[in-house]
């Protein structure tokens, strides 16, 4: 079963697992070393990792790996997004890069 992961200016991720067959989320579990109130997720494209967003001011931008089984989430690098309230982030095709959009321009 596939796992959704949903945040929403809470202190943690949700972990649900996708039970495809009769629609229903499952709840799997919570991942709480997030930040301060990530809301914006977005995975690469091989779902092994996982970017959320937090819309601080500055604004942030972390990763974490998949746990491929549980859908665990473990923490790898926090960055500044580099500018003021991070708006939205999504990898390109290949998973190589991710983009990040700010509300704000770049802090000096």
């Amino acid at each position: 079963m596939p796992f959704v992961y949903v945040s929403g200016y809470r202190p943690e991720i949700a972990i649900f697992r996708l039970d495809t067959a009769g629609g229903r989320l499952n709840p799997a579990g919570k991942a709480t070393a997030v930040g301060q109130e990530p809301s914006f997720l977005t995975w690469d494209p091989g779902a092994k990792f996982l970017f959320a967003l937090n819309e601080t001011d500055p604004g942030r931008v972390r990763s974490f790996a998949i746990n491929q089984s549980s859908g665990a989430l473990t923490p790898i690098n926090d960055v500044p997004s580099m500018g003021s309230i991070t708006a939205h982030l999504s990898t390109d095709k290949t998973g190589r890069w991710l983009l990040v959009a700010n509300y704000g321009d770049t802090k000096q």
